[in-house]
């Protein structure tokens, strides 16, 4: 399951979702809204003014006991290479 997961953080950094690129932000929540999905997780996708918002819960329905509110946009790299994640010393550097 571990590499699963390192996969998952390995294509959200590739798609490199810069908070200015509306595109590219809104493929990353598509991404892990099909990921989720495929788990079993209940999601629910919204677009507000353009931008692709994800709901995902175990349970169905907007209103849950305990919300987690995450963002999946990060702000421009200073170099393309920070969006390639890699391995050192059998480490995964996720940038």
């Amino acid at each position: 399951m571990e590499k699963e997961y390192i996969d998952l953080l390995k294509e959200l950094i590739r798609l490199r979702p810069v908070t200015s690129d509306l595109p590219a932000i809104n493929n990353i929540v598509d991404y892990v809204y099909s990921f989720l999905k495929s788990r079993g997780m209940i999601c629910i996708k919204e677009n507000i003014d353009g931008r692709n918002v994800l709901y995902a819960s175990t349970l169905p329905g907007k209103v849950q006991e305990v919300l987690f509110n995450a963002h999946l946009d990060v702000v421009p790299a200073m170099s393309e290479n920070q969006f390639e994640p890699y391995e050192k010393d059998g480490n995964h550097v996720l940038v």
